[in-house]
């Protein structure tokens, strides 16, 4: 269409609808990318601002610029991230907590459950409790140090300082190193044994009890490059670990959780 042609049609147009200003360029569908003339209009456009204000104005006659949609405008929903990226810390046991476990090895199989009994104070801290058959088990409340087990109320083995299984918060690549006395049996037989731990990875497992978010801990005789005394697969939710793989001079004993219930 030549320009006199053009005008005379926007005019009209102008006298049927009443609109003012005509474009010599069709409206634009959405998501149509703008003709090359729209984008040599555009560039002439006055500079609109970055900042949070609002635009400057546009010159006496001029159309404001047409912005296209940032894709910024629809913010994307973050991926839930694992409680086990956040850094674990030391859990809460309630009175009647339960974790069930089957174990395997050479010398066989069975089933085991660990219930939190009660809460006492030994050598002036608080301890859980947690009963097992004839056995119970003394962890330290603040960090779930072992302190003591017993088996039908005689001590069996006390560990000075209480040993320290995790270093609390969780995080990979966190590595410590301990020096503990074992006391061991009725006679009290002493053993000085030195065990360094490190929380290798995140990882994400299924046993018998559901899949789990976990941190695999790994502990070793005397210090972090010598022989491996056990793998564990500690899970938040779970407030325990889920796997267990010791490491015996007679074999490996499996030993996984395969059902659970929290009280709160």
């Amino acid at each position: 269409m030549t320009g006199r042609h053009h005008v005379i049609a926007c005019s009209a147009i102008v006298a049927l609808v009443g609109v003012s200003g005509c474009s010599l360029f069709p409206p634009r569908q959405a998501g149509e990318r703008p003709a090359q003339q729209a984008e040599t209009r555009l560039a002439q456009a006055p500079t609109l601002s970055n900042s949070s204000g609002p635009a400057a104005p546009a010159a006496p006659g001029e159309r404001p610029a047409e912005v296209p949609p940032s894709s910024a405008a629809t913010p994307l929903s973050p991926e839930p991230v694992p409680v086990s990226l956040r850094g674990a810390r030391a859990p809460a046991w309630n009175v009647g907590d339960q974790w069930s476990f089957r174990w395997e090895s050479r010398e066989g199989q069975g089933e085991y459950t660990w219930t939190v009994a009660r809460t006492e104070t030994l050598d002036g801290a608080a301890h859980y409790v947690v009963k097992t058959g004839a056995r119970e088990i003394y962890f330290r409340a603040r960090d779930l140090a072992t302190s003591l087990e017993t088996r039908a109320g005689v001590p069996e083995i006390r560990h000075t300082p209480p040993r320290m299984s995790f270093s609390w918060p969780l995080t990979p690549g966190t590595m410590w190193r301990q020096a503990i006395t074992e006391l061991k049996g009725p006679d009290a037989e002493r053993a000085d044994r030195t065990i360094a731990w490190t929380i290798e990875r995140e990882e994400r497992i299924t046993v018998g009890a559901g899949e789990f978010d976990t941190l695999k801990i790994v502990a070793r005789h005397d210090h972090h490059k010598s022989q491996v005394m056990y793998e564990m697969w500690y899970a938040p939710e779970a407030k325990q670990w889920v796997r267990l793989k010791e490491h015996f001079p007679s074999g490996v004993r499996y030993r996984e959780m395969t059902d659970l219930e929290l009280e709160g």
